[in-house]
């Protein structure tokens, strides 16, 4: 303070003294000169160097400006939930189906896998009469799932197994006792050359014991032709339900 000022922006005091620009206490907007108080008295700044310890969070803003949920974990179990369900759905398919499905799709269709230039071809009739409680088949394409066609050497080493085809309708017949059901299939192979072939007519449900089995002659090349054949499906109580040919 001095008794008169000793530079520009001194102001006076009530006390009559003057006093540097520095250390003027009153209203800011009365301050002379526009000077900036002293370092002592000027408020704290908030400490800006240290880093946060956390970064926030980010997430999603919705269109009025408010703040929405993450959407990684929603999607996350999206996720999980469609590789349950597939999985789910790939494990039916692999099990499913159904006995019948599943004992057709264990062996080749008509046309055998096997090659070679003799092609054997043969005719089967079935004939099945049961009472309305036995089990049989009740069309003729649950007898081609059942049925299975063997080729052998004479010597008995397999040259291929498949199922016959259902080359005409159904006849069928339904009475208070029973039902009839004929059916006709066929059957062709390609094989490789041989002096014999034995060929063997199976039931699944019973393959220890054959329906039938015709040895016939071979050939370097060409059609063989086997017999055709007729077997009727019957059942009674002492020797169960047996397929076996006629005559």
């Amino acid at each position: 303070m001095s008794d008169s000022p000793e530079g520009p922006n001194w102001w006076q005091a009530t006390d009559g003294r003057w006093y540097p620009p520095e250390q003027f206490t009153g209203p800011p907007e009365l301050r002379p000169g526009g000077v900036e108080p002293a370092p002592d008295e000027a408020p704290a700044e908030p400490d800006r160097t240290e880093a946060p310890d956390e970064a926030p969070a980010e997430t999603d803003r919705t269109e009025d400006g408010s703040t929405a949920r993450p959407r990684g974990p929603v999607i996350a179990i999206g996720v999980a939930v469609l590789v349950v369900v597939a999985l789910g759905a790939w494990l039916l398919l692999r099990d499913g189906g159904g006995d019948e499905q599943a004992a057709d799709d264990t062996v080749p269709g008509l046309d055998s896998a096997s090659e070679g230039p003799v092609r054997i071809a043969g005719a089967i009739r079935i004939e099945s009469s049961v009472s309305l409680g036995d089990i049989a088949p009740t069309d003729c394409d649950g007898w081609r799932q059942l049925l299975r066609v063997e080729i052998q050497t004479p010597a008995g080493a397999p040259i291929t197994t498949f199922a016959p085809e259902v080359v005409e309708p159904a006849e069928e017949e339904r009475t208070e006792e029973g039902r009839t059901l004929t059916c006709a299939l066929d059957y062709r192979a390609q094989v490789p050359t041989d002096d014999e072939y034995v060929v063997t007519l199976r039931n699944v449900r019973d393959l220890r014991r054959p329906a039938f089995t015709q040895t016939i002659e071979g050939a370097e090349k060409g059609d063989v032709e086997v017999p055709d054949a007729t077997l009727s499906y019957t059942c009674d109580p002492t020797n169960g339900c047996l397929l076996r040919p006629t005559g």
